[in-house]
């Protein structure tokens, strides 16, 4: 019987057919100039961007496919865990004694101290490198913390900083120009209204803000330097 294909065989093109029933073949990534062996856990790692699969990171890939295997993904770990525990209870009720897995010492050491010790290295990270406190309430922050801690053990650590300055920025960027794309196609549509703020930046030097708003959002436009300009109506008007 044929395994069937899952839903990340869609983002890919077949460049050979299977000799045998289940074989691996080569395919073609949709998105990325890039051939590789069809397995569908590598495929999923090149349209994730996971590292240690064999495979290169796509940084192309539409944002919606991106979100859709993270939502898989985490159905996928939630199905994991409930069954897990189901299997737990099972050996329960027979009266089979469950051996506690050893856990690693760090680990152990977090526990037995109520987290204290947790909270120490976040506050040393936030002292050390000269964090704003405000950070804390981020909410690309907490949704960092709270994924990675989801992820437990399997996570293997904080992105490198060549990943950071390389392949997780290009596909960040690529996010905000899609955004940008989309935000500029809706205002054929809606049309907008550009508004001004004024502040001053870290020299002190009074800017003006111009920014286009629609019922889509909210875009920069520009900053205009307006030191020895009188900021009237006519003046932010031109």
């Amino acid at each position: 019987m044929v395994k069937e294909k899952g839903p990340e065989h869609a983002h890919v093109i077949q460049q050979e057919e299977p000799k045998t029933p289940g074989e691996s073949t080569k395919v073609k990534c949709k998105y990325y100039e890039l051939v590789f062996t069809a397995i569908a856990t590598r495929i999923r790692a090149h349209l994730l961007g996971w590292t240690g699969f064999g495979v290169r990171a796509c940084d192309k890939v539409p944002p919606v496919v991106t979100h859709q295997f993270e939502e898989l993904e985490k159905e996928k770990k939630e199905k994991e865990f409930k069954k897990r525990k189901v299997e737990q209870l099972d050996k329960l009720s027979s009266g089979e004694a469950v051996k506690p897995k050893k856990q690693s010492t760090l680990k152990a050491a977090f526990s037995k101290q109520d987290c204290s010790k947790v909270d120490q290295l976040w506050g040393r990270t936030f002292y050390a490198n000269g964090l704003s406190f405000h950070l804390a309430k981020d909410p690309h922050f907490k949704a960092a913390v709270a994924v990675t801690a989801s992820f437990g053990e399997s996570y293997p650590g904080p992105p490198s900083v060549d990943r950071l300055r390389t392949t997780i920025l290009k596909r960040e960027k690529q996010l905000c120009r899609d955004g940008l794309a989309s935000f500029q196609e809706s205002l054929q549509l809606t049309r907008a209204t550009i508004t001004s703020d004024g502040w001053s930046n870290v020299r002190r030097r009074p800017l003006l803000n111009l920014l286009i708003v629609s019922p889509k959002g909210e875009m920069f436009l520009k900053a205009v330097d307006t030191g020895g300009e009188t900021k009237d109506a006519a003046y932010i008007a031109g």
